[in-house]
């Protein structure tokens, strides 16, 4: 059967736009559910790191097995997790089942990265690798900024919980197109089966890859940006800066636009610039955010604006370097593209994971505080890519 590449892809990136919508949609509503459930900021806040969490295992896992049984099936049944992790949220009383459902969650939304990434792996190469995974990012750089403006009215006309019936109609949706309309990318051997032995040898190997991780660490850095700032900014903008769920959900467009500005600066240049090029002026802008913020914070001038503004710069750099970042780390396999583009997705979660625990432990209430967590993280991206350069 010949695959219409185009086709592929646009279905792909709708994929990553829906599965991402669990994630983002339900930010604005944080302070509300912290009060609806009786729970504390830290326990709500940890809900993105438990679903994290969930991504991450969910993308050891089924890397490895939709490189023996095909990424079609493996993707229907990641979409299942995500209806059924949707279903218990809605139904959630306390923070203890609010956090479990939103593990199960990131069980399901897991397989949404790794198999994208192995799908592209499985029909290109190259600069035109590095052109799709770009127009993955960016369409993940569209879930928070539509997810959340959705979720705020959902929030504010309705209620929290709306946001996750929406979230399992839309799903469902993208299940049916997905059964329906996607091809099969990857057909294994017939003698390929499953063993627990040669998943941990394979691992073994790819994690001995420098190259794959060292720049999944960079990878992994650029999306601890964006998700850090995402667990405290809905208690900064609604407890400090006293906007409601509408006006919150609405500035995540901005960040939005911001990422989507990098990833598509790279799909322009990537033929034409150097990819380290690209790399070093990426890293530079998120260093200067931090600086942006520290100086409102010298400045007094802590508001949605100032807030935003460092964050949109940020982002940017953040959307320069994830695409060629995570195209070096995989670029190397072809025949383990699942397994490669799960290690990829474990070593991201791994690295928001610790970033989240700091976050959800220490209530970042202004501009030092932001500048102290993000200086941290530039130092971490300049000390990650100099190592690079010696490889």
């Amino acid at each position: 059967m010949t695959i219409n590449h185009k086709h592929l892809i646009t279905i792909s990136c709708i994929t990553v736009i829906i599965t991402l919508f669990s994630r983002d949609i339900f930010l604005p509503s944080l302070p509300n559910i912290a009060l609806s459930l009786s729970a504390t900021q830290s326990i709500i806040m940890s809900s993105i790191t438990a679903c994290l969490i969930g991504d991450g295992i969910s993308q050891f896992i089924f890397g490895f097995i939709s490189d023996v049984y095909g990424r079609k099936k493996i993707f229907l049944i990641g979409l299942i997790i995500i209806i059924i992790g949707n279903t218990i949220t809605c139904f959630a009383s306390t923070g203890f089942v609010f956090l479990l459902s939103r593990f199960i969650t990131g069980l399901g939304t897991g397989t949404s990265p790794v198999l994208t990434r192995a799908i592209a792996r499985d029909i290109y190469t190259d600069n035109a690798l590095t052109k799709t995974i770009s127009y993955f990012s960016m369409m993940a750089a569209i879930s928070p900024a539509i997810a959340p403006i959705i979720g705020g009215y959902l929030q504010y006309y309705f209620g929290w919980k709306a946001n996750f019936i929406f979230l399992i109609l839309t799903t469902l949706s993208c299940l049916l197109l997905l059964q329906y309309y996607l091809p099969e990318t990857f057909i294994p051997s017939d003698n390929k089966k499953l063993n627990f032995f040669e998943l941990l040898c394979r691992y073994k190997k790819i994690l001995l890859d420098k190259q794959l991780i060292g720049y999944a660490l960079l990878s992994a850095v650029a999306f601890s940006f964006s998700i850090s700032y995402f667990m405290f900014s809905p208690f900064l903008f609604q407890t400090v800066l006293h906007l409601n769920s509408s006006q919150n959900g609405m500035l995540y467009s901005f960040i939005a636009a911001g990422f989507f500005i990098g990833s598509y600066f790279v799909t322009k240049t990537v033929s034409k610039l150097d990819e380290n090029d690209i790399l070093v002026i990426g890293v530079a802008l998120c260093f200067l955010s931090s600086l942006l913020f520290l100086l409102f914070h010298l400045m007094h001038y802590l508001n949605a604006f100032s807030i935003t503004f460092s964050m949109v710069i940020c982002v940017i750099g953040c959307g320069l370097v994830t695409p060629i970042a995570n195209k070096k780390a995989l670029h190397p396999f072809s025949d383990t593209a699942g397994q490669a583009a799960a290690t990829l997705g474990i070593i991201r979660m791994l690295g928001v994971f610790i970033t989240g625990l700091f976050v959800s432990h220490f209530l970042i209430q202004n501009g030092l505080q932001i500048a102290l967590l993000f200086g941290l993280l530039s130092i971490a991206y300049i000390v990650i890519y100099l190592i690079l350069l010696k490889l």
